[in-house]
């Protein structure tokens, strides 16, 4: 703001054409091809823990426009990258339906959301673990959308840990498929592939909003918190109240919220695994972003943009008298 407490804008310090120029080639998607020859679009794609995890809008229409299915990844947990696929960019885009929401899991995750040791066969922390894949399953469903169980098989995954989360989705009535995309690369992906065909054929299931459109910023961080990340509720800071009342004056306080937050865990405290409960989501500060559109929303200790280490590696970076360099591998 200036000193007139008014918003400081692009076209107020006149660099409005620098950025569109500085901007013009950026804002062309990239065509690469991968390993086994098929086309993917990589443009853009934020991290999902401090920004809105998804590759750019423009992207997705390409693909939307040259291909019969389009398949597009969110980052992290369907918590972080997947609401705000849906909450955030399907509305900029004008997307109101999917045929189907994958949601990615390993065994490994699980075990350690059961507390299990790492890399050992333990069908009870599987078993434990579930409960985060479940809380994950329960928000795609709290979108109105259809949830797929993608298991990410790697070849140190036991036998009766897959059939065990197999059994607990066929359990909720959730599709569930193996993928061996790690070890056998899109031949090992076919039986996830199978499992989706069906859905292609039904009707998208439209995508149902959190919040009203009206709502106003503490209501939205209120369902998103209760309805997707499980909090008993909301603690505001004294800044983070100062800047919600702010927003409110300036007439954005009704804009989307995108989460910053831990990706460690389903709460703002990494420390807590599987799924919490008993625990508030402390907002600690707000920041606009008004070009894209929506209030970032800084929880617990999130950093958006973290600091060099205490000790950077370039200290440990040296050249030796006989030219030669030691520090990097």
């Amino acid at each position: 703001l200036d000193s007139s407490r008014k918003p400081v804008e692009a076209r107020t310090i006149g660099v409005t054409g620098a950025m569109m120029a500085l901007l013009r080639d950026a804002l062309l998607p990239n065509l690469v091809q991968t390993s086994e020859g098929g086309p993917a679009i990589i443009h853009g794609g934020p991290f999902a823990n401090i920004a809105h995890g998804c590759n750019s809008i423009i992207a997705t229409h390409l693909g939307r426009r040259v291909g019969d299915v389009v398949i597009t990844e969110a980052g992290f947990d369907f918590a972080l990258g997947g609401q705000k696929f849906l909450g955030l960019k399907c509305p900029a885009a004008g997307i109101d339906a999917l045929a189907a929401v994958v949601v990615v899991c390993t065994i490994r995750a699980l075990r350690h959301h059961g507390h299990g040791a790492p890399g050992v066969v333990d069908i009870d922390a599987v078993a434990r673990g579930l409960a985060n894949l479940d809380a994950h399953l329960d928000a795609v469903l709290e979108h109105g959308q259809r949830p797929v169980v993608a298991i990410n098989r790697f070849p140190d995954d036991a036998p009766e840990e897959l059939a065990m989360v197999k059994e607990h989705c066929a359990a909720r009535n959730v599709v569930c498929a193996e993928s061996d995309h790690f070890g056998n690369g899109g031949s090992g992906a076919q039986p996830l592939v199978r499992a989706l065909e069906p859905l292609l054929a039904l009707e998208p299931a439209p995508i149902q909003p959190l919040s009203s459109a009206n709502a106003t910023l503490k209501e939205r961080v209120e369902a998103l918190a209760r309805k997707v990340y499980g909090a008993d509720g909301v603690a505001w800071s004294p800044l983070a109240e100062r800047k919600t009342r702010a927003l409110g004056r300036l007439g954005v306080g009704t804009l989307p919220v995108c989460m910053a937050k831990t990706q460690a865990s389903l709460s703002d405290d990494k420390s807590l695994r599987n799924r919490p409960t008993g625990w508030t989501l402390t907002v600690r500060d707000l920041q606009v972003s008004p070009g894209a559109g929506f209030v970032v929303v800084l929880a617990g200790t999130m950093v958006r943009m973290p600091a060099m280490p205490r000790t950077p590696r370039a200290m440990s970076i040296d050249l030796l008298p006989d030219g030669s360099i030691v520090g990097v591998e």
